[in-house]
């Protein structure tokens, strides 16, 4: 308890470089927690957004499909899907099941012939979760819907068709046949990946069926009530499959979106640098501090030594010094991070534009992490104390001669 007195005393014996030394922990802890809360409010965002987007949390196929998807993937199908959907809604935590037949081909309107990726899916089932659809022109698909279809907003542009133009769709079916159907464009989307707008179409999957002629799909689409039940429904599955020896696979949400992934680990390699740097930081303020204080301190240090105290007395001194400025640094910086988070909430949030490929911009709001927290505020506390070493290491070598005769 002494020792922690005479810290206290020593640190705020000069108010002006204290706070000069605190203000640079303390801000570098509020930039960590702002910019960690800020990577993890955008990695919500990215991961919800992939799943309510239409990936959903888990897609079942056949075993095969993964490997083989592009080339011979309508030959890979479920053929007994409704079964297995009734066994995946058993499932404690999973929502709805929908079956989804993915196919390409040439869509024409008289005119002009493009190609395209088409996907049947039950629109009643879609329409639940399928959040990312931004109708431009039209509306989406609906249970009763027989021949209509909903393009993507480059696809349409490309063929210069509206809200109720009739369109053809010509496909090759799995045993080498061309067939073709008209439908009618009721509605326009836009999904917010320009890449994928360009191509893409979607019709019930009655319709799919019938022009593929095949009542097979390829994929389910497990969705669940809360995307944190992920790993725990994704371990029932396995032991579902292991217990019934099913001929399927399935895989997350993570594993289908390589986009995802690899904006996390690009945004963690950004926070990992900036956690570097504010270390740097830190270690720099306070070395810069505690040498100062050594400086001024010598004939102190000289004195109490004089009187009988240890070396090693002096050096736990100094060392506490620098510990106890990296926790107030520390506290007042996790205060600074709460405040300002409030602030930038409350205000709406960071606009950032659309990202790479996509079309809509998106707020990104701060979010409290406790690990990220926890990390910040022992980065501060560890900087201090690690960056007091040498500077009082050097005071408790001292000779008590050399330093009662320091002016």
């Amino acid at each position: 308890m002494t020792y922690l007195k005479i810290a206290f005393r020593n640190i705020f014996r000069n108010k002006r470089r204290s706070f000069i030394t605190l203000s640079a922990i303390g801000f570098g802890v509020a930039s960590l927690i702002l910019f960690g809360g800020f990577i993890a409010n955008l990695m919500l965002m990215l991961g919800e957004g992939t799943v309510w987007g239409g990936v959903g949390h888990i897609q079942v196929y056949r075993k095969g499909f993964s490997e083989n998807f592009g080339e011979n993937n309508l030959f890979f199908t479920l053929k007994n899907y409704k079964q297995l959907m009734e066994k995946l809604n058993s499932i404690e935590d999973v929502w709805i099941t929908t079956p989804r037949l993915q196919f390409t081909g040439l869509i024409s309107t008289g005119e002009s012939t493009v190609s395209f990726i088409a996907t049947g899916i039950d629109p009643e089932k879609e329409s639940k979760f399928t959040s990312a659809l931004n109708f431009i022109e039209g509306e989406n698909l609906m249970g009763t819907d027989g021949d209509n279809a909903i393009l993507g907003e480059g696809l349409a542009k490309e063929l210069g068709v509206k809200s109720g133009s009739v369109i053809t769709l010509l496909t090759t079916t799995r045993d080498g046949a061309i067939n073709a159907m008209d439908f009618l464009v009721k509605g326009i989307y836009r999904s917010g990946i320009e890449a994928l707008d360009r191509r893409s179409l979607k019709i019930p999957i009655r319709k799919a069926q019938e022009l593929l002629y095949m009542d097979e799909v390829q994929t389910l689409v497990v969705v669940l009530n809360k995307t944190g039940n992920t790993g725990v429904v994704k371990d029932r599955l396995k032991d579902l499959i292991n217990r019934e020896k099913s001929n399927i696979e399935f895989k997350t949400w993570v594993q289908l979106s390589t986009f995802y992934r690899q904006s996390v680990d690009f945004l963690k390699g950004i926070f990992r640098v900036l956690q570097l740097i504010i270390a740097i930081v830190i270690v720099l303020g306070i070395m810069n501090a505690t040498i100062m204080s050594v400086f001024e301190r010598t004939r102190e240090i000289g004195t109490i030594m004089a009187l009988g105290d240890k070396r090693k007395k002096v050096l736990m001194q100094f060392l506490l010094e620098g510990a106890i400025l990296g926790v107030i640094g520390g506290v007042c910086g996790i205060l600074l991070g709460f405040l300002f988070s409030m602030v930038i909430n409350l205000l709406g949030g960071i606009p950032l534009p659309s990202a790479p490929g996509a079309t809509i911009p998106i707020n990104v709001k701060i979010d409290m992490v406790l690990q990220v927290l926890i990390s910040s505020f022992a980065i501060a506390v560890i900087s201090s104390f690690l960056s007091s070493v040498f500077p009082s290491w050097k005071a408790s070598r001292l000779e008590i001669v050399d330093a009662l005769r320091h002016v």
